[in-house]
């Protein structure tokens, strides 16, 4: 369900692209748009975490537009300063674009991702500094073919 953006203040955190917050005393399980940081177990993942609770730990802008199939809602969220969330765990290097849903995402908002990517690949930041970094949904997609 699209909504404007509102406040959120994350207090539980999955890994570093999914939060719970409260609205109206209801918890939402929150996947943020944009990016696909490193699944449990793999590396980075403790850090990719540790970085979206910094970000976000006091409080961000939520804009939720749909629901995924795991029952979530998937949401551009934005630092109180007003900067992509997703830009910033791109450009830390603990993160990757998942290219099934890159296009839900504003060609401007796109644009810089992008770049953050690029930059932090060819910084070696983050997950990007090892020898054969595996995103996300490669690391799901070779689980699952096991």
């Amino acid at each position: 369900v699209a909504m404007s953006a509102e406040l959120c203040v994350p207090f539980r955190y999955a890994d570093g692209d999914t939060f719970t917050f409260l609205r109206h005393g209801d918890n939402v399980r929150a996947r943020l748009a944009g990016y696909d940081a490193p699944e449990r177990g793999q590396p980075f993942s403790q850090r990719a975490t540790e970085n979206l609770r910094q970000l976000t730990q006091g409080g961000a802008k939520c804009q939720c537009y749909k629901e995924d199939r795991h029952g979530r809602s998937v949401c551009t969220v934005h630092t109180l300063a007003g900067e992509n969330v997703a830009t910033l765990m791109l450009g830390a290097g603990l993160a990757c674009i998942d290219p099934r849903f890159e296009n839900e995402a504003a060609p401007a908002d796109r644009a810089a991702a992008r770049l953050a990517l690029e930059d932090a690949q060819r910084a070696k930041r983050g997950m990007w500094s090892q020898p054969a970094p595996l995103c996300a949904f490669d690391f799901r997609r070779s689980k699952n073919a096991k």
